[in-house]
This record gives structure tokens, C-alpha cells and sequence, in this order.
């Protein structure tokens, strides 16, 4: 097994080593608020199978239902570079403030 040493983790533990003495004492203070605090709540394994996938299928079927047999992507960036107001461009606005909302919502949580 090879174990790789990290210089950031060997100063917190020579820092920690060093500060050692300077702890305050709280009479379990600090553990008592730490088990008072609600567990967080945890992400079930099918949603988060389910989350990608139903993003997947949403984008799909804003495709398939603002598409003229044309490439979506293409032709809804074009109507943004030229400012025309057509179904593929306010479809692939939604799509991405959808996926950005949601991103940030995640990343918030975690």
C-alpha cells in the first residue's frame, strides 16, 4: 500500500502539536452542543439515481417538444446571438436556470 503524504495535513497536525497546551477547558460544554444538534438529513440512494435521470428525461422532452428536426442546441444559441425571441431560445434559457437553480440548491446543502 503506498501512502501519500500531504504537506498541508502534516502542518495542521505539527500546529495542532504545538497549540496543544492552550486548550480551555468547557467542562463538556463544546460536546454537549454537538450532540444537541439535529443530524442532518441524508439523501436517499434512488434520489439520487432519480435526480439525474429525471433532469435527463425534462431535457429530453424540452427537445423533443421545442425542436423543428433541427439541432436544439445550435439553433436556440443562434436565436440568442441574434436576439430572436423564438420557442427553442425560452426553452434553453428555462433548461438553464433550471440547471443552475438546482446546482446552486445542491451545492448549498452540501
Amino acid at each position: 500500500m503506498k501512502v501519500i503524504r500531504d504537506p498541508v495535513d502534516e502542518l495542521l497536525k505539527l500546529d495542532a502539536a504545538e497549540h496543544r497546551h492552550q486548550y480551555i477547558e468547557d467542562d463538556g460544554f463544546a460536546l454537549r452542543v454537538m450532540d444537541t444538534l439535529p443530524a442532518r438529513r441524508g439523501v436517499s440512494a434512488r434520489l439520487r439515481v432519480a435526480i439525474p435521470m429525471g433532469f435527463a428525461a425534462f431535457a429530453a422532452l424540452i427537445v423533443v417538444c421545442f425542436t423543428s428536426g433541427g439541432n436544439f442546441f445550435v439553433d436556440a444559441m443562434m436565436d440568442i446571438a441574434t436576439t430572436s425571441a423564438t420557442p427553442s431560445s425560452f426553452a434553453y434559457l428555462t433548461l438553464m436556470l433550471v440547471f443552475v437553480a438546482t446546482s446552486f440548491a445542491v451545492a448549498r446543502d452540501s
